[in-house]
């Protein structure tokens, strides 16, 4: 009887690394005692000072919850509702003093007196920073929903090639999980302040106004902020806000100089976690403890446990590491931007174009992911009253890959017996351990066939606005038409190749070709287009600067269309000819849709 031992299946978790090495020294107070063949002892203590005082704002009124920190260190508090602090903190430290929307400021210990006030200023800037909100902007001062802005600036700190990984951690109430790192599939699950469904949790994704279009492969260069709308600050959007809204806009052209700008980096991408695998010996072991606990035989005697120590018969008593054997220690990936940006009173423009390559981490795989993109944004003042601006974005990425897919080499090569190899001694292809085909590392190779797909997107946005100050200050018409346009297509081609058994009574080996099947191959092609079209009338205005109006009525409509073709043919004269003309003519060996 053949006894199985099950093995645990980790989880494929990959996160990317980008390329930067800190290094650090830290000095922490502390006592310093030497002695020496009678030495005086020598003796340094830091001494330190309790401090307190009151943090205000200009008008003398009290700020609760600022933060009082003493810099470069963790030592800190924060003030009580009376805006009164305390803190003990080294004699000859600074502290820094901070709250939201006023501006830190630094001061010397010796500067603080005992139950002074300290005054902070309002940061104008900050306030005056406008936010992206549904259909609209709007400026912090006046902000009362529940949005988070995250500067484009700061999503370029993070070198990933998805956007939806740059997330994690930037805002408050917002979780990326990445579950995979496979090139071209990285996409990171996006929850706002948890599950709000039992359906979908995916938030909505609005890209420069239009719904839908996602942003995990936009060009991280390109983008000025990203906003995200929790609860009532999304429901402008109705029911698809349920899981909130993730706001997306990209830069434009500014009035000034032609700036050119380029970007390039090359990062890795590692497992999270490597799974610590049972060698052949420990699972021999393991294998035996169970055959005693049954009372059977056991399967590997005290001479195949010394044979599989020593390495003396690899035919029938390999060692094999099947993650080292299929994994690389890491996987490379490549980016390159450039953008030209720049205008006058009358005309802005911005251009990028990038090119992004993705590397798999198994080795000796066909496996990668390239793309290219290019991004217009026009904007054009006709007369003092119209505007007219259109949006372009062109995108184009190739996915190359074996026919098996991830979960499937996953689920072979971790919890594949070491007591298998993936080759004989001789270099000879070695039938898998429960089946022909079960070979991780033929499995991750293009021997078994090849999987590309191609798919193309283009974007298109005019958008048209007509002041009517001559009516009314603040009155205005709006309108756009959005075009999103994608055109995919795949191959998939299946090729038979050589894989041998060993047959110990005649010392031969066994070429399964056979069983492997014929050449075949399948292509595929689908074409989608969403069209909206969004108009409204809006009124904009502030009365003695101090009162604002901001209204609009607005109408949207969306219109989506697909379509798809299969066919797919078996018994090709040779795998160098893969279209579908060369195919069987045998109505067995085809099939379309």
């Amino acid at each position: 009887m053949n006894t199985h031992l099950n093995r645990m299946l980790f989880s494929r978790a990959f996160v990317k690394v980008s390329t930067c090495v800190m290094i650090s020294a830290s000095c922490l107070p502390m006592a310093i005692h030497a002695e020496s063949n009678g030495s005086p002892v020598v003796q340094e203590v830091f001494q330190h000072k309790a401090i307190s005082g009151k943090v205000v704002d200009s008008k003398g009124e009290s700020i609760i919850g600022a933060n009082v920190m003493e810099k470069g260190t963790t030592n800190g508090t924060i003030t009580d509702f009376d805006g009164n602090f305390s803190l003990k903190v080294s004699a000859n430290s600074v502290i820094v003093i901070s709250y939201i929307g006023y501006k830190s400021i630094e001061i010397s210990v010796s500067q603080i007196k005992a139950g002074g006030q300290i005054t902070l200023k309002e940061d104008t800037e900050l306030m005056d920073e406008v936010v992206v909100v549904g259909y609209g902007t709007q400026k912090k001062a006046t902000l009362t929903g529940s949005v988070s802005s995250i500067g484009g600036d700061d999503l370029k700190k993070i070198s990933t090639a998805n956007l939806t990984n740059t997330l994690a951690g930037k805002t408050a109430g917002v979780i990326a999980n990445t579950r995979s790192g496979e090139p071209g599939a990285d996409d990171a699950e996006i929850l706002i302040r948890g599950k709000g469904t039992l359906g979908s949790t995916a938030p909505l994704i609005v890209v420069d106004g239009i719904a839908d279009r996602s942003f995990g492969r936009l060009n991280a260069e390109d983008i000025e902020s990203i906003s995200v709308l929790k609860d009532a600050s999304a429901a402008i959007y109705g029911a698809r806000a349920a899981n909130g809204v993730i706001l997306v806009t990209t830069k434009r052209g500014k009035e000034g100089k032609v700036k050119v700008n380029y970007s390039g980096n090359v990062s890795i991408s590692q497992p999270t976690r490597i799974p610590q695998m049972l060698d052949a010996y420990q699972y021999a072991t393991y294998v035996n403890e169970f055959d005693a606990a049954q009372g059977n035989s056991l399967t590997y005697p005290e001479t195949a446990l010394a044979k599989i120590l020593d390495g003396s018969d690899q035919i029938n008593y390999p060692n094999t590491n099947w993650w080292n054997a299929v994994a690389k220690d890491w996987a490379t990936n490549t980016e390159h931007s450039l953008s030209i940006s720049g205008g006058n009173e009358r005309f802005s423009f911005y251009t990028s174009a990038q090119y992004l390559y993705q590397d798999v981490i198994y080795k000796n795989s066909p496996q990668n992911y390239n793309q290219y993109q290019f991004t217009t944004n026009l904007d054009a003042k006709i007369t003092k009253a119209i505007k007219f601006s259109m949006d372009i974005l062109g995108r184009q990425t190739v996915n190359n890959r074996g026919v098996y897919s991830t979960e499937d080499l996953f689920g072979y090569f971790l919890t594949t017996s070491p007591m298998a190899a993936p080759y004989y001694p001789n270099g000879m292809l070695r039938i898998g351990h429960d089946g022909i085909t079960n070979n991780a590392v033929l499995m991750v190779s293009d021997l078994p066939g090849t999987d590309k797909t191609t798919n193309n997107t283009l974007n298109l946005k005019p958008r048209l606005r007509i002041d009517l100050d001559a009516l009314t200050s603040g009155l205005y018409l709006e309108g756009y038409a959005a075009l999103d346009y994608t055109f995919n297509n795949g191959k998939t081609q299946n090729t038979p190749y050589d894989i041998y058994s060993y047959d110990a009574a005649s010392g031969e080996y066994i070429n399964h070709r056979d069983a492997t099947g014929s050449i075949s191959s399948g292509s595929w092609s689908s074409n989608s287009s969403t069209i909206t079209l969004n108009a409204r009338i809006g009124y904009n205005r502030t009365f003695n600067d101090v009162h604002k109006v901001d209204a609009f009525v607005a109408y949207e409509q969306c219109k989506y269309d697909y379509n798809y073709l299969y066919g797919y043919r078996t018994n090709y004269i040779s795998s160098a000819l893969p279209d579908l003309d060369y195919g069987s003519t045998n109505k067995d060996d085809q099939s379309n849709a």
